[in-house]
C-alpha cells in the first residue's frame, strides 16, 4: 500500500451524514474512486437516512479550525472542497484558518438538503460572500464575482459557464442574484 504522502490529497470540510448518501461520507467515497486520498475537518453532525434530515448538531468554531490547522500543517492538500457550514460562526473558522494557507478551494456550500430541511442558517449566507465567496468565485471563473450580481439572473451565468455545477452552489448564486436585485 502507498502512503499517504504519496497520493494527492483533499480536505473535505463538511458536515456528517448518518446515511453515507451526502456529506463527508460520499466526498470521501468520491476522493477513494478518484484515488486521491481524503482528508476531512467535520462541520455538524446530522441525523438523517433517504427521506430526510432529522436533526443537525453544528461542531463547535474552535473544533473546525482546529480540524483544518491540524490536517493542512501535516497532510498539505492539494486542494480544499466546503461544503456544509451550517452556521456564520463556523464561516468565520473556516475562513479564518483557510486565510492560514495559499490553497485552491471549491466551494459548495449546502443551503438546503434535497428534503427541504436548511442546513445553513441564513445570516450565514451573507457572511459566505464576504468571507469566502468573492475571492473563489473570482477565482473559480476568472473574473470579479460582483460581474455576476450585475448580470439578470447570476445562476443562470453560472450554469452556462459551469454545466454541471452543483445544485447547492447554484442555489446560494441564486439566493444573492435576487438578494441583489431587490436592493
Amino acid at each position: 500500500m502507498k502512503s499517504i504522502k504519496s497520493y494527492p490529497v483533499v480536505l473535505s470540510i463538511a458536515g456528517s451524514d448518518s446515511s453515507g448518501g451526502a456529506g463527508i461520507q460520499a466526498d470521501l467515497k468520491t476522493f477513494s474512486a478518484l484515488g486521491v486520498y481524503g482528508a476531512t475537518a467535520i462541520t455538524a453532525v446530522t441525523a438523517q437516512n433517504t427521506v430526510g434530515v432529522h436533526a443537525q448538531c453544528a461542531l463547535p468554531p474552535q473544533m473546525v479550525y482546529d480540524q483544518i490547522v491540524a490536517v493542512v500543517d501535516d497532510l498539505h492538500p492539494s486542494v480544499v472542497k466546503i461544503g456544509m457550514l451550517s452556521n456564520s460562526e463556523i464561516v468565520c473558522a473556516v475562513a479564518n484558518a483557510l486565510g492560514r494557507y495559499a490553497l485552491p478551494v471549491v466551494l459548495d456550500p449546502v443551503i438546503v438538503s434535497s428534503s427541504g430541511h436548511r442546513l445553513l442558517s441564513e445570516e450565514a449566507v451573507d457572511v459566505i460572500k464576504e468571507k469566502l465567496l468573492d475571492d473563489h468565485v473570482a477565482d473559480l471563473v476568472g473574473t470579479a464575482f460582483t460581474f455576476l450580481l450585475s448580470v439578470c439572473s447570476a445562476n443562470e451565468v453560472f450554469l452556462a459557464m459551469f454545466p454541471s455545477a452543483s445544485s447547492h452552489l447554484v442555489e446560494l448564486c441564486s439566493a444573492i442574484g435576487t438578494e441583489q436585485h431587490s436592493r
